[in-house]
């Protein structure tokens, strides 16, 4: 995570334009929402995991969760895509014209 604004410090020294340094805040923003999103699924499915291999009374509960996990996984990954790309798209999106 450290390396995403030293990259954007040492981009920016380079050029001697720190709008390099800015853009790296989205950089990390995305980094962070993208790996906070990756350890809430795992961490959630591992809970319900843990709880369908209990006794049959906890299990039906276990299950309805995680049925409930799996199809609201779509809608967070849709959800943290959307940040992630949006994220990028306000650091990075003045650089697109340079392209063409």
């Amino acid at each position: 995570m450290v390396l995403i604004p030293v990259a954007g410090a040492i981009a920016s020294l380079a050029e001697e334009d720190w709008t390099w340094f800015a853009r790296s805040g989205s950089g990390l923003v995305a980094t962070s929402i993208w790996m906070f999103s990756i350890a809430y699924y795992s961490d959630s499915l591992v809970a319900v995991q843990s709880l369908l291999k209990k006794g049959p009374e906890e299990s039906k509960g276990a299950r309805e969760a995680f049925e409930r996990l799996q199809q609201s996984a779509n809608h967070y990954s849709i959800a943290a895509a959307g940040a992630i790309v949006g994220s990028l798209n306000w650091g990075y999106g003045d650089l697109v014209g340079k392209l063409f």
